[in-house]
């Protein structure tokens, strides 16, 4: 759940972590899911007004969001791709070195007990809940650094919550759809879209 204070809302959006050996992807449930339905139900490819069709569907069921986070686990890099109107973006950053303090509070998420964790992280302060049993160092969003996965995590106004719902094991693969992105910054993506938002015309 995310307020955006330029539009004075909460939106709720379901998203998926994909976490592999050497990558891990941050994206919308929606994206997972039209991907799904092409591989099998449209081997040989799919007509834009199907794609559409799907989109619209993903929409609806508040599955659909613009942005995906890949991981380079090996590296250290982060890329965020995001869109502004019709233009697609991507900027590279390091993975955030967030500086957490550990507590012995706990609190159960999706069967699994989880510590507590707090830290800040461009400009709010967050408490996070991982679990030492999934010990992969990473988590929601751009989220990590911890001794286990980040199950759970919102800042101190409850403006950004992130929590799981449900794991699972998977063998299959997954990448990013091959559309065409303008390279960019953090700061002039986040100088764009907030321009957008006030003035869409």
């Amino acid at each position: 759940k995310i307020y955006d204070p330029v539009w004075d809302d909460v939106r709720e959006y379901f998203k998926i972590l994909e976490v592999g050996h050497k990558h891990s992807q941050y994206s919308s449930y929606g994206e997972y899911w039209i991907d799904s339905i092409i591989k099998n139900d449209y081997p040989d490819g799919i007509s834009v007004a199907n794609y559409s069709r799907l989109n619209s569907l993903a929409a609806k069921t508040k599955t659909w969001s613009l942005e995906s986070l890949v991981k380079d686990l090996q590296s250290g890099i982060l890329k965020s791709y995001d869109k502004v109107f019709i233009d697609r973006y991507v900027y590279e950053e390091p993975f955030p070195e967030i500086q957490w303090e550990l507590s012995d509070e706990i609190q159960e998420i999706c069967g699994y007990k989880c510590n507590k964790a707090t830290g800040r992280f461009r400009g709010r302060n967050w408490t996070a809940w991982y679990s030492d049993k999934i010990p992969l160092n990473n988590g929601p969003w751009k989220f990590g650094n911890l001794p286990g996965l980040i199950l759970k995590i919102e800042d101190d106004k409850h403006e950004h919550i992130f929590e799981a719902i449900s794991i699972r094991n998977s063998d299959n693969d997954f990448g990013l759809n091959k559309f065409h992105y303008i390279k960019t910054t953090r700061e002039k993506f986040n100088k764009a879209l907030s321009e957008y938002k006030l003035n869409p015309g």
